[in-house]
C-alpha cells in the first residue's frame, strides 16, 4: 500500500484493450464503504418488508456500478454483492411458500382420496342394497292350508274362510276382494289395508268373515283373495308389489227364507 494519500487501483480501459492504473482519493473510497456497511447493518436489523429490501438494494447497487464503471473500477469486485444479499431473505420466503404450498397439496390430495374412497364405498354399498331389495321377489307369506267354514251360506250371512299361514316376512300388505255368483257376477269388496301384517313371523292361523252382498244370485259362488305385499323401499317407492293370488273358495249361496 502506498504512502501517499491517494490509493492506486487497476482498471480495465477498453479503449487501450487492457488494464490501467487509476488513482482515486483514498478518503472517498473509505467514507462510501463506511457509509454502505452502515447502511447494510441497519437494512439487515430493521423491520422493512423484503420486497422494499430488494428495491432499495437494487438502486443502490446499479448506482454504484455506474459510479464505479465511470471512474474506471474494476467491476470485478470480492466483496459481497448487494444483490447476493438481498437475494438471501426472498429466497428464504420462497422456500417457505415452497413448502407450506407442498403441505397443502398433499393434505388436499389426501382429503380427495378419503372423500373418493368414501364415496365408492357408498356407491357399492348403495349399489348391493338396491339389488337386494329389487331381488326380493319370493311372497312373505305361504298359505298351508285353506278351507271353508261355512261352505254353504243363506243370503243376508257371511262367509268364514281359515286360513294357516307361514309368514315369513312382515311388510305391508294390501288386500282386495272379490265374490261371483252363479252367473258369474262379480262384485268388488272394500280393499283393506294393513301398515304391517297381523301377525308374527312364523306360523299363524285366521279366519276371514266376508258379508254376502245384497243382489247376490243364489247357486254356486267364489271367492278370491289378491293380496300385494310391499316389503322394501324399493318395491314402495316404484309401485312394484309382490302379488300373490290365493286360491278360488268355493261355496254354495242359498235363497232367504
Amino acid at each position: 500500500m502506498p504512502n501517499s494519500e491517494n490509493a492506486i487501483e487497476r482498471s480495465y480501459d477498453k479503449h487501450s484493450n487492457g488494464f490501467t492504473k487509476v488513482q482515486r482519493p483514498k478518503t472517498l473510497t473509505m467514507i462510501r464503504w463506511f457509509f454502505s456497511a452502515s447502511y447494510l447493518a441497519v437494512f439487515e436489523n430493521g423491520s422493512k418488508g423484503s420486497a422494499m429490501k430488494t428495491s432499495i438494494h437494487s438502486k443502490h447497487w446499479d448506482a454504484n456500478t455506474k459510479q464505479r464503471s465511470q471512474s474506471g473500477e474494476r467491476l470485478g469486485s470480492s466483496s459481497p454483492t448487494w444483490a447476493q444479499r438481498s437475494s438471501a431473505p426472498s429466497h428464504s420466503v420462497t422456500k417457505l411458500f415452497h413448502f407450506l404450498k407442498s403441505y397443502e397439496n398433499s393434505s388436499g390430495n389426501l382429503c380427495m382420496k378419503i372423500l373418493n374412497w368414501f364415496m365408492t364405498l357408498l356407491l357399492i354399498l348403495g349399489t348391493a342394497i338396491v339389488t337386494l331389495w329389487s331381488s326380493q321377489r319370493t311372497p312373505p307369506v305361504d298359505i298351508l292350508e285353506e278351507s271353508v267354514e261355512t261352505p254353504i251360506v243363506t243370503m243376508g250371512e257371511a262367509l268364514r274362510v281359515h286360513y294357516i299361514i307361514d309368514r315369513k316376512d312382515v311388510c305391508h300388505v294390501h288386500l282386495e276382494q272379490f265374490l261371483f255368483d252363479s252367473r258369474r257376477g262379480r262384485f268388488s269388496l272394500p280393499d283393506d289395508d294393513y301398515s304391517v301384517a297381523p301377525g308374527n313371523v312364523g306360523r299363524d292361523e285366521f279366519s276371514i268373515v266376508v258379508p254376502i252382498p245384497k243382489g247376490f244370485l243364489p247357486g254356486p259362488a267364489t271367492y278370491r283373495a289378491i293380496r300385494s305385499y310391499r316389503c322394501n323401499p324399493i318395491q314402495a317407492w316404484l309401485d312394484w308389489p309382490i302379488i300373490v293370488t290365493a286360491p278360488d273358495v268355493n261355496f254354495d249361496v242359498l235363497p232367504a227364507e
